[in-house]
């Protein structure tokens, strides 16, 4: 997509920007549910083009919120199914799931928020923020993936990244190089920024110790 391009849902009628079986309120649950995240995981480039924002964003943070605790749910059985005899592990397993829904906040939070410095640091026509969090709602629909023994959260991570850039292509109208910046870039300089700052404090620590030996 041009970067003059506009996000798909400005120019469409009402009838196709609301093709998200979720937004529409027009199937019953659980088949909203389940349909849209058929869409997300098996045609994403589509399905995050046709997102309309002015939908109320309590339906893409309600999804978040279904997919991050079931995801949650999913992990917490996985580890115990596969570590039954490991008993003291347990509690903290499930203390993670009843803790998601607060964690998946955060992280949300977090998320949404440097992945929108990267929208403005590399994307023309920038859409705002409330935008972007809709696709890092949608993009929790891989968290299923964390069913998988030892290495389910690490493929529900990287798909996740990949609807990430995905959506943030769609979603705001501009090419995939720019949407991959805006995504990767700020986690790279938030990286490198706390390194930094841990080689300050460690070497600071090393001159105090030093000093007063």
């Amino acid at each position: 997509m041009s970067e003059n391009h506009r996000p798909e849902w400005a120019s469409l009628g009402e009838q196709q920007a609301e093709r998200t079986p979720w937004e529409t309120g027009r199937v019953s649950f659980p088949a909203d549910l389940l349909g849209s995240w058929l869409d997300v995981m098996t045609r994403p480039a589509e399905f995050f083009r046709m997102l309309d924002p002015g939908v109320s964003f309590s339906r893409p943070l309600s999804f978040y919120l279904l997919f991050i605790i079931l995801g949650a749910g999913l992990s917490a059985a996985s580890s115990l199914a596969v570590t039954p005899g490991e008993q003291t592990v347990a509690p903290y397993v499930w203390l993670f799931f009843f803790l998601s829904p607060f964690t998946g906040l955060l992280a949300l939070l977090i998320n949404s928020s440097l992945t929108q410095i990267g929208v403005r640091m590399f994307v023309k026509n920038a859409q705002p923020i409330h935008v972007t969090a809709r696709v890092m709602c949608y993009a929790a629909a891989t968290s299923v993936l964390s069913i998988i023994p030892w290495v389910g959260w690490l493929a529900a991570g990287i798909w996740s990244v990949v609807l990430m850039v995905v959506g943030i292509q769609g979603a705001h109208g501009t090419s995939a190089g720019r949407a991959a910046a805006a995504v990767f870039v700020p986690i790279i300089l938030i990286t490198v920024a706390l390194a930094l700052l841990f080689i300050v404090l460690a070497m600071v620590m090393a001159l105090a110790i030093g000093a007063g030996a």
